[in-house]
């Protein structure tokens, strides 16, 4: 059993933080040459009376980032001369190094992997492997990314171990059978990790809490959740924070603001929409040219930079949405309370004012603090109905408004043809939208339209992000940027031969040599539209993409096809939206950012921004798929339609039309015998050579649904 890690901070123990700091130096002069502990007592002339107190305070600073541990040795990271980076997983034992930076990702082969989990922050070096190809050796972890897992109790040879549901872990978890006395065979349980894999042994931990046997579908939420580390509560002193808060803005609130309560104003949102962070107003000026105004709210003021609701509103990074619950940022009393901008009470905001001409050009801009008293909470199906269908009772209820609501689906009209010029990528596919029993059960599956009004507010948000991000470059302030960087040329070029094999020889595909611009691309998911593989294409294209990210660097948003961009419309849900709020305060306050100490951390928060929002993707899309899970698993049996999204040597993978979740036709159940063709990405299968490619329409029927791990067999439907 390995050995058990102390959760006692340094500063507690016999040398305390002076040992700390003598280990660290020890190990800084030594210049990139891991030392091992006895290496570093002796040279520090410590009695081995010590020796617990020394490894202690070394695993303290290995978990604070300041050491990295090499094959039982330590070292700093900074002067292992390699890639720092996130380490993602994979069940077959290697795994890869994302840099921090930025750059190509480092392959790890699995003997270099050592200790190392999925998530970790690690350090590598990168060297030459015996193929020629350049790889990770000598792998250092520098911090942790899991304290906590979860995993099904297993009973083997009389002891209890955990297998994780993440199967990028790799690793089986021994556990101490006095916390598992509450629990079964097969029960999902929360693990506190007490002894991460270290030199061949194992991990273990102690159960902390029993999360049922996973057949439960209301629990698929705090089981994810778990898993992940997120907690749904919030700190106590944050909890009471927000308790504290006010009910209603104060005279004192509105002070140093323009007063617009008089502007026609107006919230947007969806039906259960229960925090309104953005309102819009509009007036037609001369000569076709309006004037819109974005009004989002000021949750600064209420949650200041160093607050008890601004850390934890920092280590959330975002709120996390769903099928059956949301995790906010913010406490409710904020985010569904005095920040919320409902109608007819005054709340305080931050107002882009922008002047567009009769051709929807932005032609004048202002930024600036600001009281509102929004008049209406329309939703867009009541929008759509009045823009769309004409609905005359919501045209008559809404008369005072129906004009300004007219004049904002013609300017967003304008700015997306706008967007659309300038070659903004468009992935207008409909969102599969779960609607859930009783019991947490998936009752439907429907498309949710993207229509008008939904489209106006995404034109008038993504105007006013645009035009905070060019107004803080402008001024020469720091900015947290939403970037989305070119795309890998390798990847995009492995996606042409794909899309001709969807689209068929008929179609034309855009020719590039180089980075393409986004108009290319925009160009290939116009003639996709209306194919029966337009939401594969859609799907992989997305795939060959870089993913955005936020951080204080201008580099432009490739997707958007814009030069400067930032998010600066929803503070309610995502941090670098406060942060944006903040630094625009300061500029118009003509502060000097450098005193405050939170934008002197601007690129570590925004960094930090992009992780939780990568976790709470990954949180909502293995939410949603276990729930599709669960609905197909009613299905077992019956033959449905699909479309082959993806293609490798031991199958294929097929998008299911009913459900758009994806399921897996293992070469065993084809037709011997199973050619694949690597250049097309496809299988010629059978004795005919049938030939099955990415986007080709089948029915499949279905064999067997494992629920938790979001995996559903497929076998091809005999009359195909």
């Amino acid at each position: 059993m390995a050995r058990k890690t102390k959760n006692k901070p340094t500063a507690r123990r016999g040398g305390g933080k002076a040992l700390s700091m003598l280990l660290y130096a020890a190990v800084k002069r030594a210049g990139g040459v891991p030392m091992a502990a006895g290496e570093l007592m002796h040279r520090l002339s410590l009695p081995r009376a010590r020796k617990v107190e020394v490894r202690d305070a070394l695993s303290d600073l290995v978990q604070a980032g300041k050491l990295a541990r090499l094959r039982g040795s330590y070292v700093v990271p900074e002067q292992m001369g390699g890639v720092t980076g996130r380490f993602i997983g994979h069940p077959d034992g290697f795994g890869f190094v994302v840099p921090e930076g930025g750059g190509e990702d480092v392959y790890v082969p699995r003997s270099e992997v050592k200790g190392a989990m999925h998530g970790d922050t690690v350090t590598v070096r990168v060297v030459t492997g015996r193929d020629g190809r350049t790889q990770g050796g000598a792998l250092a972890i520098v911090t942790r990314a899991h304290a906590t897992l979860v995993g099904r109790l297993d009973r083997w040879r009389g002891r209890w171990r955990v297998l994780p549901l993440e199967e990028r872990f790799g690793r089986e978890v021994w556990v101490d059978p006095k916390g598992a006395e509450q629990a079964r065979q097969d029960d999902l349980v929360l693990v506190a990790i007490t002894a991460y894999p270290d030199r061949g042994e194992p991990m273990a931990g102690r159960v902390l809490r029993v999360l049922g046997d996973g057949t439960d579908a209301a629990r698929d939420s705090e089981v994810l959740l778990a898993a992940a580390g997120v907690d749904p509560q919030f700190p106590a002193a944050a909890a009471e924070d927000a308790e504290r808060l006010p009910q209603k803005v104060l005279p004192r609130d509105r002070e140093g603001r323009i007063d617009l309560r008089d502007l026609p104003t107006v919230t947007i949102d969806g039906e259960y929409a229960k925090d309104f962070d953005d309102a819009v107003s509009l007036v037609a000026g001369p000569d076709g040219a309006v004037t819109l105004w974005v009004h989002i709210a000021d949750v600064d003021h209420f949650a200041p930079p160093g607050s008890e609701l601004d850390q934890a509103a920092r280590e959330r990074g975002t709120s996390i949405y769903l099928p059956d619950m949301v995790v906010p940022m913010f406490p409710e009393a904020l985010s569904n309370g005095i920040c919320s901008l409902k109608p007819e009470v005054d709340r305080v905001t931050l107002t882009a004012e922008m002047v567009f001409d009769g051709n929807g050009h932005r032609t004048a801009r202002r930024i600036y603090p600001s009281v509102i008293r929004s008049d209406a909470r329309l939703t867009y199906t009541q929008v759509n109905a009045m823009l769309v269908d004409a609905d005359a009772a919501l045209r008559e209820r809404f008369a005072p408004l129906l004009p300004m609501l007219e004049g904002m689906a013609a300017l967003a009209a304008q700015r997306q043809a706008i967007r659309e010029a300038r070659g903004s990528l468009d992935f207008d596919l409909p969102e599969m939208l779960i609607v859930l029993g009783e019991g947490g059960e998936i009752h439907d599956i429907v498309q949710r339209p993207r229509a008008v009004a939904e489209r106006l507010i995404e034109e008038f948000m993504l105007a006013a992000n645009e035009a905070v991000a060019e107004w803080l470059t402008e001024g020469e302030w720091p900015v947290v940027y939403r970037v989305h960087e070119d795309p890998d040329l390798e990847k995009l070029a492995a996606f042409v031969p794909v899309a001709r094999n969807i689209l068929g020889p008929d179609v034309p595909i855009p020719a590039f040599s180089g980075v393409p611009e986004p108009r290319t691309l925009q160009r290939l998911l116009k003639v996709a539209q209306g194919h029966p593989g337009e939401r594969v294409l859609n799907s992989l294209l997305v795939r060959s993409l870089k993913q955005a990210r936020y951080t204080g660097e201008h580099l432009g948003h490739y997707g958007l096809a814009s030069p400067c961009y930032c998010h600066f419309t929803s503070p309610i849900r995502r941090y670098p939206d406060l942060m944006v709020h903040r630094l625009v305060k300061h500029r118009l306050n003509n502060g000097e950012y450098r005193r405050l100490r939170w934008i002197g951390e601007l690129e570590g928060t925004a960094q930090l921004a992009s992780e939780r929002e990568r976790r709470a993707m990954n949180l909502e899309r293995q939410v949603v798929a276990i729930k599709k899970c669960r609905y197909l698993a009613r299905h077992v049996g019956d033959v449905l339609a699909g479309v082959i999204s993806s293609v490798a040597r031991f199958g294929l993978f097929v998008e299911l039309s009913v459900a758009g979740h994806e399921g897996l036709v293992h070469a065993d159940q084809l037709p011997k015998p199973v050619v694949h063709d690597e250049r097309h990405m496809a299988l010629f299968i059978g004795r005919g050579g049938r030939h099955l490619g990415i986007g080709d329409p089948v029915r499949v029927e279905v064999l067997h649904v494992d629920v938790l791990a979001a995996k559903v067999s497929l076998a091809l439907a005999d009359d195909v």
